[in-house]
């Protein structure tokens, strides 16, 4: 008995260097997935949070990470491109380590007008899904950088958010909440199609570029039925930047949409003739993005169909 006594205050020794070890190992191997709602005090209407979903792809070398953005009230942010006026949303990434890109998706936006300006973007809570392609999976990763967002109602608002969030990647884990929020998200991104896309809801039969009138009109097949259809025009064309694609004009013809839109830039008279663009295409059952070249061509049936859009629009001169 008094052998056993006195090894017990040994043992419970022992069994308190390993408790102290293990959660010495646990806390190691933590790390945060989030940056936490950041809030410039200067504008507290706007929250950001930038999240790991804890997903990797180890032979893209990639991670997933999603941008909530909370805009409270009658506030809004924008699109990639943001219409007439507004800034798009920019992460400068630069000061991050072992990350060689950052790639951001962007849902379909909405078409708002604020002081008679159309501008392209969100109101209330949006998500952003993100890829972060990585160098060296088996390093330390720092991802650090400049979040730069303009909000607008009446005013607008330039705000700067300080991103810095370190990870390791082999010890990532699944969050399940912030990888649903991340799927969710990517649903809302318009698929891309392109040439190569097999069975393609919908195709672009022509488009047309009339430079006297600066405006684009655009001939898109779909084998299903129209319904309440919008299209969103940009390009990621350096010559294109400041370039701005109205709400365009359109017109019916079985499962054929015809679009006429007005293209202006500060720059005054343009020519958008051959150039690469992006169309967003959104209805009741679609959003998908696919390429165009303007000036593509245009069969008869498209004149005479723009001819009837510019008599509806008043968009002859």
């Amino acid at each position: 008995m008094y052998k056993l006594i006195n090894f017990l205050p040994r043992l419970l020794l022992l069994v308190g260097l390993m408790a102290s070890q293990s959660l010495s190992a646990a806390e190691a191997s933590f790390q945060p997935t989030s940056t936490g709602w950041l809030i410039d005090d200067n504008h507290p209407v706007v929250a950001v949070d930038l999240q790991l979903t804890g997903e990797n792809n180890l032979q893209l070398k990639t991670v997933n990470a999603l941008l909530e953005i909370q805009l409270e009230g009658d506030w809004k942010t924008y699109w990639r491109s943001p219409g007439d006026g507004g800034i798009a949303p920019k992460f400068d990434f630069s000061g991050s380590e072992n990350i060689k890109n950052v790639t951001w998706s962007w849902p379909a936006p909405k078409r708002h007008n604020v002081l008679g300006i159309d501008t392209l973007g969100y109101k209330g809570n949006v998500n952003f899904p993100l890829t972060l392609e990585i160098v060296d999976p088996t390093q330390p990763v720092l991802l650090k950088g400049t979040l730069t967002l303009a909000t607008c109602t009446n005013i607008c608002v330039l705000s700067h958010y300080q991103i810095e969030l370190p990870f390791a990647v082999d010890a990532l884990r699944i969050d399940p909440r912030i990888s649903l929020s991340y799927r969710e998200a990517l649903a809302n991104v318009p698929i891309k199609l392109d040439k190569h896309t097999v069975q393609a809801p919908i195709h672009v039969a022509s488009t047309h570029w009339n430079n006297q009138h600066q405006t684009l009109t655009i001939e898109l097949d779909k084998k299903s039925p129209w319904y309440h259809p919008d299209i969103f025009v940009d390009s990621s064309a350096f010559d294109l930047t400041g370039y701005s694609f109205s709400a365009p004009v359109t017109r019916i013809e079985n499962h054929k949409l015809i679009a006429q839109i007005k293209v202006t830039s500060w720059d005054g008279d343009i020519n958008l003739n051959g150039k690469s663009l992006q169309l967003t295409v959104i209805d009741k059952d679609l959003s998908v993005e696919l390429p165009a070249i303007a000036g593509g061509g245009s069969s008869t049936g498209t004149l005479w169909s723009m001819f009837l859009i510019a008599l509806i629009g008043g968009l002859i001169l």
